[in-house]
Parts: structure tokens; sequence; C-alpha cells
């Protein structure tokens, strides 16, 4: 990671921590060391903990969980508030499933590292959802906006946008676009 913010010091624990394969004890005393260290900058540490999380999240999810928290706990947030904004503009009361963000099933199957969601169906079964996705644990999120009618293998009508994560307000715009014409 050529990094002209960061000493050589600290590149080369980036690159240990990248290359080799530490059991879960060593990344979190790798982590612990990265809390406790004086002579590094507060960028540094940073750079030292996403790289432990990263390796963590892969080697051993349930510690990583315990650590760092959900792996979805972020996305979660965005959505939420996203969400409650949405709700307090429009009026979502015919909405045809449940409200509130929702764990999405390509994470419950495993398929992605991150998937959350939130929709809105209305009675002729056109469905509008915006979700974070994260397809593994190095790959950014995206924000993905699709539309579709009846199940959604049906391809007829059926629109999927995505955004980087960082133009989620992109995402939201056309979510909102789309919801004025099925709500």
């Amino acid at each position: 990671m050529p990094d002209n913010r960061i000493s050589k010091k600290v590149a080369d624990i980036l690159k240990i921590i990248q290359e080799k394969d530490f059991n879960s004890v060593s990344l979190n005393n790798f982590y612990n060391n990265a809390l406790k260290e004086d002579n590094i900058s507060e960028l540094e540490r940073e750079f030292i903990i996403a790289a432990v999380e990263k390796k963590i999240r892969i080697k051993d999810p349930r510690k990583a969980k315990q650590i760092f928290g959900s792996k979805d706990a972020q996305a979660r947030e965005l959505l939420d508030g996203i969400y409650t904004d949405l709700a307090s503009e429009y009026d979502l009361s015919t909405n045809n499933v449940g409200p509130g963000v929702k764990t999405g099933g390509h994470m419950i199957s495993g398929r992605v590292f991150v998937d959350v969601y939130f929709s809105y169906k209305n009675f002729n079964k056109w469905n509008l959802g915006l979700s974070i996705i994260q397809e593994t644990v190095e790959s950014a999120q995206i924000a993905r906006v699709k539309l579709y009618q009846g199940g959604e293998n049906n391809n007829e009508g059926k629109e999927i946008t995505d955004f980087p994560i960082d133009q989620i307000q992109l995402a939201v715009s056309k979510y909102k676009n789309l919801l004025v014409t099925i709500i």
C-alpha cells in the first residue's frame, strides 16, 4: 500500500497482515496493539484496524462480530435513516410488504457479504427496493435501486440501477422518482 501518509514501519505491518495467514488470536493481538500504540498516527491506526477487520471477518466471523459489531451495521443504519425520511415525506401506508430495513436473502444464504434493503410493493405487485450490497469483505459497497413487477425473476418492466456508495443520494433520488410512479 504505497501511501505517503504512513510510515515504513506501518506499511510493513500492513503488508504482513495482508499476506500472511494469521489465526484469529494473532489478528486480535494486532488489533489490540494498534489501539494501544502511541507511536503511530490516527490514520495509520485506522489502516491497521481496517486490514485486521477484513482478515478477522474472513477467518472468524463470530469473533469479528464481537470486536467490530455486525457486518451490516453501517449499511443498516444508513438505510434506517433514509427510510425514516421517506416515511415522513410519503404516505407508505399502502405498502404491501413489511416496513423498515430487512436482511436480504443473498446475505442470509451466504452468497454476498452484506445485503440489506427496504422496499415498497403496491397492489399491482410492483416492487421497488433500495438496498446496500457488498459482494465480499474486500469489495466496495453499492447502493442498488430495483423495480420489478410480480416475482423477482419476471423481467418485464424490470429496472436495476447500481450506484457507488458515495453516491447514495443519487440512489435515493432515483428511488423517490420511481416511488411516486407506483405509490
